[in-house]
């Protein structure tokens, strides 16, 4: 299949501002400001082409001062810009043609070429060694899917959940013993200060908001971390243990003026993990606290600027986390809380493709494997996948898998041709592995058998000319509770990085009893298509009794309800398929499959698996559009 191509701009190094020639130590929580010691001027770099060049040689100035440096010359690359800093503390020499920077990292200033002057200040860079960085607008924003899960945490889809999925654990409940499923973040400060912890979260059993509620947090290398309750002009804080129970810190805190008390939280602490839950959260809320029954939000303080590391670890099951943002203090909540808000990824800039290829962090590794790292600019409708830092490129390697079940003898015809043309989209993507099941003559208790035989000799056709396995395949009037046990194998097998996705091209009756075979646990990787009000709800004998509905209200699967496929292309005259006759690889055979028999020239099924196939298995929220031109299908074909 082909890949929608991705235009890239020219790399840019991140443009990181000045900070101030004086430093602030934040020491029991008390902000002291003073100059920063000077350190010995290093030499200035030899600078280097373009904006890569200048920050190399920035970087190779003196090598004192905080973890990023306030300084370093702008290196005499040819035309580059300001480059990422150095590690000077103040100023440093000039370099051939170039100007030494005047305190603060070199950031978007003018070029350094020739006699370029040195990058002006800005308000600070962050570490490209990170997952996530903050943002210029003080927000660092990360779904909860793209964090690196261990363990049972596990993603699902929901389509009001930000970004289009959530995590939850699945495993047992760990209130004593924090680390379990640990999740590891690097985190990519850029400014010193206090910063908030928030996360939209809901409990993700029963409708008791006390219960399934909350995750260990810590932050293991932030200079200070504790819960804050504001009382007007003073707080309460709340520390995790051992710290809390050190008498001599919680008395210097206690000595600051903006502080009233300082204690142990109420409820769980250990090895500086705090228990943080939320409250009253039956639907999607903001809510992140510690201290039971006295509620404390989340705060971490940082020196400097740097990379640091947040954890999270499992303790009630089923506590679900959507999105989550770290914020400067300064930020109000209402500006962090946007779901609008794109992650902010520690990686370069491109320009994206024409198209949105993805949404989540979770999509990407569908479609690449788990080389895929990030999904860039993931809620605009031009996002690109991200691995190792640069765009995906080559075909999909994701590990979903497809199953297939159609009717075909008894009323419309119109499977004899949807069939074979599902088979020849899959031949033709080069996606044929992916074919785990096919049943098909799945109306029951009502079959015509000259119906049903021209039906099988269709596929039995395409089997051969397409170079399928046969072992996949199931007759349901032949072999029913093969075909059951088919699906529920399918099924069994999946897992939050190999769905399987159910195309459900005729009555939902053999979809259902599928998927009611496999194990329950299993269901939430499952995703059933449909395209068809009719199929949705045929139910005409006493054998068929489930719906489409039936599906959704008895199962934990996701439900993907696409347009009809009756038209504009899958649904055509036969003369608008003439195109087939003269196609390498189809020809005439390809053509008789389409145009003989009833409803000639109707694959409209067949549009369904195009789809999947097109959005490379990566299926969000409860419905999604396909409407190819036959001018695009004609494409695909290479006709």
């Amino acid at each position: 299949m082909s890949l929608p191509s991705v235009s890239i701009r020219p790399s840019r190094s991140l443009l990181l501002g000045a900070l101030s020639p004086t430093i602030c130590v934040l020491s029991l929580g008390l902000t002291a400001c003073g100059a920063d010691d000077p350190a010995a001027d290093g030499p200035a770099g030899s600078g280097g082409v373009g904006a890569e060049g200048g920050a190399s040689g920035g970087n190779s100035g003196g090598s004192s001062g905080t973890k990023w440096g306030t300084g370093g010359s702008a290196g005499a690359g040819a035309g580059g810009t300001g480059g990422i800093g150095g590690n000077t503390s103040t100023g440093g020499t000039t370099s051939t043609g170039g100007t030494a920077g005047a305190g603060g990292n070199a950031g978007g200033g003018g070029a350094a070429g020739s006699g370029g002057a040195s990058g002006g200040g800005g308000t600070g860079g962050s570490p490209e060694d990170c997952d996530f960085k903050v943002g210029s607008n003080g927000v660092l924003v990360m779904e909860a899917e793209s964090l690196p899960l261990t363990g049972s945490w596990q993603t699902s889809s929901q389509g009001t959940a930000s970004g289009g999925s959530y995590i939850s654990w699945t495993g047992s409940d760990q209130f004593n013993t924090p680390g379990q499923g640990l999740m590891r973040v690097k985190l990519g400060i850029d400014q010193p200060g206090r910063y908030r912890l928030q996360w939209r979260t809901r409990i993700g059993m029963g409708s008791d908001p006390t219960e399934h509620n909350d995750t260990w947090v810590r932050f293991p290398d932030a200079d200070s971390f504790y819960g804050v309750k504001k009382n007007g002009g003073t707080e309460t804080r709340r520390y995790p243990k051992p710290k809390c129970n050190d008498t001599t810190f919680l008395n210097g805190i206690e000595a600051l003026p903006s502080v009233s008390e300082a204690t142990c939280p109420d409820g769980s602490t250990s090895d500086n993990w705090f228990k943080v839950y939320c409250s009253g959260a039956t639907d999607w809320k903001w809510s992140t606290h510690t201290s039971d029954n006295d509620a404390h939000d989340i705060y971490a303080e940082f020196s400097s600027a740097g990379t640091y590391t947040l954890e999270f670890s499992a303790r009630s099951a089923h506590h679900i986390i959507d999105r989550i943002v770290l914020h400067r203090e300064s930020v109000s909540s209402s500006v962090a809380q946007d779901t609008l808000l794109s992650e902010t990824a520690c990686a370069g800039s491109v320009q994206p493709p024409m198209g949105d290829e993805c949404n989540t962090t979770q999509e990407c590794k569908a479609k690449y494997g788990n080389a895929a790292d990030d999904c860039f600019d993931s809620l605009s409708n031009m996002s690109v996948c991200y691995c190792g830092g640069s765009p995906c490129s080559g075909g999909s390697t994701g590990t979903y898998r497809i199953g297939y079940s159609a009717d075909g003898n008894q009323h419309d015809p119109d499977d004899w041709h949807a069939s074979p043309m599902s088979l020849a989209v899959l031949h033709r993507a080069n996606e044929k592995s992916r074919l785990v099941h096919f049943d098909y003559n799945n109306h029951l208790g009502d079959n015509s058998s000259s119906m049903a035989s021209t039906h099988k000799s269709n596929i039995t056709t395409a089997i051969q000319k397409f170079g399928f396995s046969s072992s996949v395949f199931f007759d349901d009037q032949v072999d029913l509770s093969g075909a059951v046990q088919s699906i529920a194998n399918a099924i069994d097998a999946s897992s939050a990085s190999d769905r399987f996705i159910l195309i459900c091209a005729g009555p939902m009756e053999v979809c259902w009893r599928g998927i009611d075979a496999a194990q329950d646990a299993k269901e939430q990787y499952v995703t059933v298509v449909s395209h068809s009000n009719w199929n949705d709800t045929h139910e005409d004998t006493s054998q068929m009794s489930h719906t489409w509905t039936d599906i959704s209200n008895d199962f934990n699967v996701q439900m993907h309800h696409i347009n009809d496929q009756n038209g504009p292309a899958f649904k055509s005259t036969c003369s608008a398929w003439d195109w087939f006759k003269q196609t390498a690889g189809y020809g005439n055979e390809m053509y008789d499959l389409l145009c003989n028999g009833g409803a000639a020239g109707d694959a409209s099924d067949a549009g369904m698996m195009y789809y999947v196939l097109q959005k490379q298995g990566v299926l969000n929220g409860a419905s999604g559009t396909g409407s190819p031109t036959m001018a695009e299908v004609r494409g695909f074909f290479g006709g």
